[in-house]
């Protein structure tokens, strides 16, 4: 598995859930990615489940601590070298804060909104690291953010997180993004995620937000379970070079993808 022993500052280095209903939430995924919950050992953060591959493997947290004041929402962090900092200069760029920096896991976090209103997070390692594998089946492999305006977006995450936007071979409306951080010389090594321009062919009521993509052996077989588990498929199966995947709610809302690689 590809075990994650730290992240790059500009890289997400936490995913967490947001949801009122915390052990509920929990109920679905172990039944849909097979994931084991434990409780955090941190002070002030018992409400927060973390999610483990078998093995050990902290793969997210599920929690209901994080003020939002949204619905139920999967929340990415980034990896920042100064969370206080980061807050100031994500203001400066026009974005809004909406959890001000605070001690959450072993860690210095804060949640911000970019000048179109979509939450990220910052994440300060502070004696936990955070995500702990990614890019395996039952682990997230990828993060998109979904955009009216990507020109204004990458300038607000290029300030941000010092990211750098490469067209897309396969999709003219698709923008990798690269963290320039990242010491390889395979380019490709170097994305953490991408952005989606949304145009006409969007509700126009579906909002600029970011969301996680977890990898899947079998997309048909976990479709299955997913629904079976309560689960809302909002898109057709969609191929995209190295496979396909679908959107998808949580029983509670909060938005995910399923995804199958090898195919």
């Amino acid at each position: 598995m590809p075990v994650v022993a730290t992240h790059p500052v500009g890289s997400f280095g936490w995913l967490e859930l947001t949801t009122s209903e915390p052990s509920a939430a929990a109920g679905f995924y172990a039944g849909l990615l097979g994931w084991e919950f434990k409780e955090s050992k941190w002070i002030g953060t018992s409400d927060t489940l973390l999610a483990v591959m078998p093995g050990g493997k902290v793969v997210c947290g599920v929690g209901s601590t994080l003020p939002t004041a949204e619905l139920p929402s999967w929340i990415l962090f980034a990896n920042v070298q100064d969370t206080a900092a980061s807050v100031k200069q994500a203001a400066a760029l026009g974005g809004t804060v909406a959890v001000d920096a605070t001690d959450h896991l072993g860690a210095r976090i804060a949640v911000v909104r970019d000048l179109h209103g979509a939450s990220v997070g910052l994440w300060q390692a502070n004696g936990f690291e955070g995500l702990g594998i990614n890019n395996e089946p039952g682990a997230m492999m990828w993060a998109e953010y979904c955009s009216r305006h990507p020109d204004a977006s990458l300038a607000f995450y290029r300030g941000l997180f010092g990211w750098e936007g490469d067209a897309d071979q396969h999709n003219k409306k698709y923008t990798l993004l690269r963290n320039p951080r990242i010491e390889t010389d395979v380019v490709e090594a170097r994305y953490i995620g991408g952005m989606v321009a949304m145009d006409e062919s969007w509700d126009a009521d579906v909002p600029h937000h970011w969301i996680p993509y977890f990898e899947v052996d079998n997309l048909d077989a976990s479709l299955s379970k997913f629904k079976g588990l309560g689960g809302k498929q909002v898109t057709p199966e969609m191929k995209i070079p190295d496979g396909k995947f679908v959107v998808a709610n949580d029983p509670q809302g909060a938005v995910f993808i399923l995804c199958m690689m090898g195919t």
